[in-house]
């Protein structure tokens, strides 16, 4: 199962839900990959939450918790072999950086930086069990 995570985490309980379902597949003993890209990057930020009512943790804590039984990637902004977005605003930013992204505190623990490259590997291997939120 591939989940690629777009939007960020404020809003919608969109991410929380994806992030449960990664944890119910790996559960089945599917191997499990979730990636942050664009927005969805900032869903790795430490102490990042989704607004929501109920008593859930932060999104940062569900993370930590599930490192191990799914695995956790993030393609930097930019990442040079993947699609460029004129408009986008935070390509422009450091933050997101394949630099800044390596820098010890800046991201979670766990998470494995990668390069556009490796998803459409991942992607050619999975075809059939894809999900982009």
């Amino acid at each position: 199962m591939i989940i690629i995570i777009k939007s960020p985490p404020y809003g919608t309980e969109s991410v929380l839900g994806s992030l449960f379902i990664a944890l119910s597949t790996a559960e089945q003993e599917i191997p499990t990959q979730v990636i942050f890209v664009e927005q969805g990057l900032y869903n790795i930020l430490p102490e990042q939450n989704a607004e929501n009512l109920l008593d859930i943790p932060p999104i940062s804590d569900l993370i930590m918790q599930f490192v191990g039984l799914v695995h956790f990637y993030a393609i930097p902004l930019d990442s040079n072999d993947g699609p460029s977005d004129e408009k986008s605003d935070l390509k422009s930013e450091t933050h997101f950086s394949d630099v800044w992204m390596k820098t010890k505190g800046n991201v979670l623990p766990g998470i494995k930086i990668i390069q556009y490259g490796q998803l459409v590997e991942f992607l050619e291997q999975q075809p059939e069990n894809v999900l982009v939120i």
